[in-house]
């Protein structure tokens, strides 16, 4: 049973900081800092396409934000956008909720530090393995997601690319799991500082 609190724990971290840095463009644009575009787009531009792809994206989007009539996006791009939207939606509506159920039917307790454990030695793993082959686990994972192929885009001749070069999906995926894994280590020092009382 301890297992299965400690992937229901992994799952929900994920999940949480998954919709928090995908609705987040401010934090987009800290990496834009460090990641150039993969093209001739000013920084401006680019973070002005980051918004418009954000809005339909992220949370906002759950609460009727429309296509912008203004957009550069081609009609391909958008709909990879609207098929990530429904991703978001179903981390959010289902995933995360589902998680946190599974905890609560699991009678997941703060003061099981060997749970909260168990979940940083998964997502450490997850990690490492995704960190040893990012672009390996990233073509895995778009095609199974998106096995109508819609998620390709050279970035020769799509904007999307050029704003989120892959460099940008690694930063992102960085930040996550060290974001899941502080949660972690947080929930494990709340857990000892539970017990010791």
């Amino acid at each position: 049973m301890s297992i299965l609190r400690a992937f229901f724990l992994a799952v929900a971290a994920l999940a949480f900081w998954v919709l928090f840095i995908v609705s987040t463009p401010i934090l987009h644009q800290a990496i834009f800092a460090f990641i150039p575009p993969d093209g001739p787009l000013a920084s401006r531009e680019r973070n002005i396409i980051d918004r418009e792809v954000t809005s339909l994206v992220g949370v906002k989007s759950w609460f009727g934000q429309a296509k912008s009539d203004q957009s550069v996006l081609t009609s391909g791009e958008y709909a990879h956008i609207e098929d990530v939207t429904l991703i978001i939606w179903k981390v959010g509506i289902y995933i995360l909720p589902g998680a946190l159920i599974g905890l609560i039917l699991a009678r997941f307790r703060l003061a099981e530090t060997s749970v909260i454990t168990g979940s940083l030695g998964l997502l450490a793993t997850i990690g490492l393995i995704t960190g040893l082959g990012f672009e390996g686990a990233f073509i895995v994972l778009h095609k199974f997601i998106f096995p109508q192929g819609n998620w390709v885009f050279p970035s020769d001749q799509y904007v999307i690319t050029q704003v989120y070069p892959a460099g940008f999906f690694v930063a992102i995926w960085i930040i996550i799991l060290l974001a899941s894994l502080g949660t972690l280590v947080l929930l494990r020092c709340l857990g000892c500082h539970y017990r010791s009382q």
